[in-house]
């Protein structure tokens, strides 16, 4: 799967200047700074009790995004039979093209 990754170029999405991109950089500096200065680190004995709360209930809903994405794989499967195959192959002229919706697919919902 990374080899194709590698193959469509689906990991320049990273290192692209995009709202996305630029908006996750400046949310993690302030971020940063925010804990420096409310010196969270110091006190992290206070705020382990709602990190602990808060991380369980993160878990459980990347499980449930997990099974979400699952059947969401399993849905493009069916969904590709040869005939639409072969419509979608004919309007894009790319031999390729379902196999980089399917990567995309993956790339975007399995990474994260």
């Amino acid at each position: 799967m990374i080899k194709k990754f590698w193959e469509y170029g689906k990991f320049k999405e990273y290192f692209a200047w995009a709202f996305e991109n630029i908006f996750a950089l400046i949310g993690t500096v302030l971020l940063v700074i925010a804990t420096y200065y409310l010196k969270i680190y110091e006190d992290l004995q206070n705020y382990i009790s709602i990190l602990d709360s808060t991380f369980g209930v993160i878990i459980g809903a990347l499980i449930g995004t997990l099974a979400l994405i699952f059947s969401g794989i399993v849905f493009w499967g069916s969904l590709f039979d040869k005939k639409f195959r072969k419509k979608i192959i004919e309007y894009t002229e790319d031999e390729k093209t379902v196999d980089k919706l399917y990567i995309s697919y993956l790339f975007w919902h399995v990474i994260f």
